[in-house]
């Protein structure tokens, strides 16, 4: 046993003799399982984690905020062959004011699979899956096996991580997840390492170009805890220049690019007015802004993990070594900091903590398993795997249940086409974000809404066109226009 499996909390009860024979208790065997048995048991932690991430994941409703509206403007970059503007039905897109690359990974997963609901969540499904392994491998390396299999478990059954805007969506919340515990894992070696140094700084840029400024609590965590650390680099200024070049020249090379394109600033200025300084101050999307709904939110979402974590904070950290309250220290910071931050913004959204969650099950690894020298350990034993199996359900549950595709997008679906591809459709009516997304980019539709210029004709080869009208009640019905000639 490794001296941080000893650390971490992981309690080894005494050996009994039974039968004239040194018996260990079955507890102790199955603790020792993740320990001489680690790549198995990792590996069926990812398998839990992938049955979580796509089991029904083609087939549950599409959310019209944000994957519908991503889907739909990453289909038209395709389509187009423009890669630097995002556009939404044609024009370019000032509602969701974000860099290219988040787009660019739906476009590349629509060129793989071809446009689906499939292909749209596809990149987030595999960052989670990337996001548990390296919660575990980070956990491995600096706490110790146990809490890493059990911080893996943590993420895979992790309700917020997982449902809406997270693993299973089309949103980019998860692939700034990945690029966040990516450096999460090359803070402790900034200080000696300039090619460390040199990968924080591209993976920022990295984050920045899939969500620009939710990179900024991540960012202010690893520089409060490396000027608080008593390793540091001489000469702080000339150590950072490479890390602080590279993310200069891609974030700066993406703007310019933009700038240049458009012939001014404003995406630009809009997306640090809006996106940033709005957001901050102003409650602009109609959500909670209550200042402790994210607090509330994490209660709820990352049930029950959060009532062990305050049961530990009370306890003496006397059994921590130093590396390993250095390694706490970055915890909380990685945890708290955001928390905070997105706190007092205006505008909240229980996504914005997605990146956190893999910082948040490492304390709450560490809390479980301090909890088996706290109290009995066929108690603590029992509460951890029933609070692992209500997770379980509860997902299972949500899937099944909240995520049924309603009937209405199912109806859309079928409306393909008929005899020419490329036809037109005009709807009566303002489309949702995920209506348009289904007829343009499942079905194949030139889709025209009112106050968007019509087609004057049909497409090329085509005798015909779908009118989309939606009654009082909700209902759609479907007329099709027949052209002369």
């Amino acid at each position: 046993m490794t001296g941080a499996d000893s650390i971490a909390g992981e309690s080894l009860r005494p050996m009994t003799r039974r039968a004239g024979a040194l018996q260990r208790p079955w507890s102790y065997r199955l603790g020792r399982l993740a320990v001489t048995r680690f790549r198995l048991c990792a590996a069926v932690v990812i398998a839990l984690a992938a049955f979580n991430v796509f089991w029904r994941l083609p087939s549950t409703t599409i959310w019209s905020l944000d994957e519908a509206r991503y889907g739909v403007a990453a289909s038209e970059m395709l389509r187009a062959h423009h890669y630097l503007v995002p556009t939404y039905a044609g024009r370019p897109e000032y509602w969701n004011l974000k860099p290219p690359l988040g787009y660019w990974l739906i476009e590349a997963s629509y060129h793989l699979l071809g446009p689906s609901v499939l292909a749209l969540r596809l990149p987030s499904a595999l960052s989670a899956l990337a996001v548990v392994w390296l919660t575990m491998l980070f956990c491995k390396r600096h706490v110790g096996r146990r809490a890493a299999i059990l911080a893996g478990l943590l993420v895979a059954t992790c309700f917020g991580f997982l449902s809406n805007h997270g693993a299973r969506s089309g949103g980019l919340d998860a692939e700034l997840a990945l690029l966040m515990t990516a450096g999460l894992m090359t803070v402790p070696r900034l200080h000696d390492s300039p090619a460390m140094r040199l990968a924080w700084g591209a993976l920022l840029a990295l984050g920045f170009l899939v969500k620009s400024f939710a990179i900024l609590p991540f960012v202010l965590a690893a520089a409060i805890y490396r000027l608080t650390s008593s390793e540091r680099p001489r000469g702080l200024v000339r150590a950072w220049l490479p890390a602080t070049a590279a993310f200069a020249v891609i974030v700066g090379g993406w703007a310019l690019l933009r700038t240049l394109h458009d012939g001014t600033g404003e995406f630009v200025e809009r997306m640090l007015s809006e996106d940033l300084f709005m957001r901050a101050a102003h409650n602009i999307d109609g959500a909670a802004s209550l200042p402790w709904s994210y607090a509330a939110g994490l209660l709820d979402r990352f049930a029950p993990w959060p009532l062990f974590m305050l049961a530990w904070a009370g306890r003496p950290r006397s059994a921590l070594s130093a590396r390993h309250r250095a390694t706490v220290k970055l915890l909380l910071l990685w945890a708290l900091l955001p928390l905070a931050l997105f706190s007092l913004a205006r505008t909240h959204h229980h996504w914005y903590l997605d990146p956190s969650y893999p910082a948040w099950a490492i304390l709450g690894a560490l809390a479980v398993l301090k909890s088996f020298r706290l109290m009995p350990w066929r108690i603590a034993l029992s509460c951890s795997a029933l609070a692992l199996l209500v997770c379980e359900a509860r997902l299972i549950g949500h899937i099944v249940l909240r995520e049924q595709r309603p009937q209405d997008q199912t109806f859309l679906m079928s409306l393909h086409p008929q005899g020419c591809g490329g036809q037109s459709l005009v709807s009566t009516s303002r489309l949702e974000f995920s209506q348009r997304f289904i007829l343009e980019v499942l079905d194949g539709f030139a889709v025209y809404e009112p106050n968007q210029p019509g087609p004057a004709a049909a497409a090329p080869g085509c005798r015909s066109r779908v009118m989309l009208s939606r009654g009082p009640a909700g209902e759609f019905t479907v007329a099709r226009a027949f052209l002369p000639g």
